[in-house]
């Protein structure tokens, strides 16, 4: 993986783009000065110093208080660690407001239909066990291998 391809997947992960450069040029540097930080990155120096209070602030980084400031990354697990209880967090509230959105008697959608197309090991296993909970239901299995047309359906 390139550095660009490590800023590119930081981004899908919520960073900006001169939070994930100066935090990847901090783990190759160790440490380094806003100076220092961008001469390596394309970030420029007024901003390498809000982007590094940005690291500080979601925990992935320490700012070492003397003229001039040092700038060094926690642990990659530490970081690693902050990106999953933050993806955690969201994922949480969303879908808790999902459900609260839900009718109570579920997906009535879903009930009405005779025929399902699912893929995927785990959706189609949950499917069949939440069916498999009702008394009045069917269940056939098409696999993409045995049947003309490539569909796993649930009746």
């Amino acid at each position: 993986m390139s550095d660009n391809e490590a800023t590119e997947s930081l981004k899908e992960l919520g960073l900006s783009t001169y939070e994930a450069r100066v935090f990847i040029t901090l783990v190759e540097i160790g440490s380094g000065t806003a100076r220092e930080i961008a001469s390596v990155t394309d970030v420029p120096r007024p901003q390498v110093y809000t982007t590094a209070h940005d690291l500080e602030s979601r925990g992935f980084i320490s700012i070492q208080q003397s003229n001039p400031q040092v700038f060094q990354p926690v642990s990659l697990d530490e970081a690693k660690a902050q990106l999953e209880n933050r993806f955690e967090t969201q994922r949480d509230s969303v879908f808790d407001y999902l459900e609260s959105l839900e009718p109570a008697t579920g997906n009535e959608a879903e009930e009405n239909e005779d025929v399902w197309s699912i893929t995927g090991k785990t959706a189609i296993t949950e499917r069949i066990a939440k069916l498999s909970r009702s008394h009045r239901v069917r269940v056939s299995v098409c696999l993409e291998r045995m049947c003309s047309q490539p569909k796993q359906t649930a009746r």
